[in-house]
Formats: C-alpha cells, sequence, structure tokens
C-alpha cells in the first residue's frame, strides 16, 4: 500500500514540464523520488541543478519543503533480496569482514577481533578517511541472524536468513535507530551489489 504519494510538475527546461513523483510504500526503506525516469532515495542523491528547478517552479512553491521532510524523520529501514546461492555460503560471506567493502561503496576496510564471530565480537569500519567506527555483536545463530550495535547501543542492524531450497537465500537487513534518524541508510542497490558479488 502506497502511503504517501506526492506528484508535481516541475519546469525543468524551458516551457518543457515533467511529473515528479514522491512515493512511500509501507516501509521508510521505500521512499523514494522519481524524476524524469531516475530514483533517488536521498536528497543527497538528487543534483543541486534539479533542486533548484524544484524550488524554483511556480506551480509547487513547497515542493523543495516536501522532499526533504519526505526523507526526514527515518529511524529504520528495512530491505529484502533474493540471493542465489545456498544459506551457508551467504551467511559466511556477509558475516566475514574482509569481504564487506567488496559490496558497500562506502566501506574501504572492516576487521574484526575474531572470526568467526560470537556474542561481543568487535567489528571496526571506516571509509576513505582515518574515521573508525566501531559496532559489537550482539547475537549470532549460524545461517539465521546477525545482528551488530554500534558501542553506544543506539545503532542496530540485522541480518536474518531464510533458506528457500538448496541454491536460493532470502536476506533481509533491517537497521533502527534508539534515537535519532538513520544517517546514510542502505539502499536496494547496496544488496543488489551483494547479489552480483557473493
Amino acid at each position: 500500500m502506497v502511503a504517501r504519494d506526492f506528484r508535481y510538475a516541475c519546469l525543468i527546461s524551458g516551457n518543457s514540464l515533467r511529473s515528479f513523483h514522491l512515493s512511500r510504500a509501507g516501509t521508510p526503506a521505500a521512499r523514494f523520488v522519481r524524476f524524469a525516469n531516475i530514483t533517488y532515495h536521498r536528497v543527497s542523491e538528487m543534483p543541486a541543478p534539479l533542486l533548484r528547478r524544484v524550488s524554483d517552479t511556480s506551480d509547487h512553491p513547497r515542493a523543495l519543503g516536501e522532499i526533504k521532510e519526505f526523507f526526514s524523520n527515518m529511524r529504520e529501514n528495512k530491505i529484502t533480496v533474493v540471493i542465489d546461492k545456498p544459506i551457508d555460503k551467504v551467511f559466511e560471506f556477509t558475516t566475514n569482514p574482509q569481504n564487506t567493502h567488496l559490496w558497500i561503496p562506502s566501506i574501504s576496510m572492516e576487521v574484526s577481533d575474531e572470526y568467526p564471530p560470537k556474542i561481543n565480537t568487535r567489528y571496526k569500519n571506516r571509509g576513505e578517511n582515518d574515521n573508525w567506527d566501531e559496532y559489537k555483536v550482539v547475537d549470532i545463530k549460524k545461517n539465521e541472524v546477525f545482528i551488530l550495535s554500534d558501542l553506544d547501543e543506539n545503532y542496530f542492524v540485522k541480518y536474518t536468513y531464510r533458506k528457500l531450497d538448496d541454491n536460493k537465500t532470502k536476506m533481509e537487513y533491517f537497521e533502527w535507530m534508539t534515537n535519532g534518524e538513520l544517517s546514510k541508510p542502505f539502499t536496494e542497490s547496496i544488496l543488489g551489489n551483494l547479489k552480483k558479488i557473493i
């Protein structure tokens, strides 16, 4: 069910008008803006010229504010993917820190203080800079569930695995904040990377 669906006619060049869609279906993960057949999952992905055009359009002067509000208040994010690999392989690949940089573009390196992981195992990762983010394992059951939290126990991410057949696995990625909002929620394209690489 689409909980919210806005349409704006936005001036993008000369007298050319295109439809501008904001849609959210069920969970925050499904929020998107579609413009001229391109889908954006957060304001930061939208090019500045487009945002200026949206802001300046006389038809809907509040459109830009609606877009920013639309992507805000995102405390949780849930995405699922079906991977054509055995559940053992999917579980091992996604819990092994040596593989993380291969499918999550924002991470250039990840390490853990032990592997295979167990409860209280520490993971650290970083992007292109030298700032490390640190997490701990709060629950793990082989081929079933893998849960990490930050050290303040404010941010959590849960991987759930379900065997569909011998060579097909359904994985659910669920991240949430106890307080505050998700700053960089996962997108379907990131799990698409995993599906291609694994």
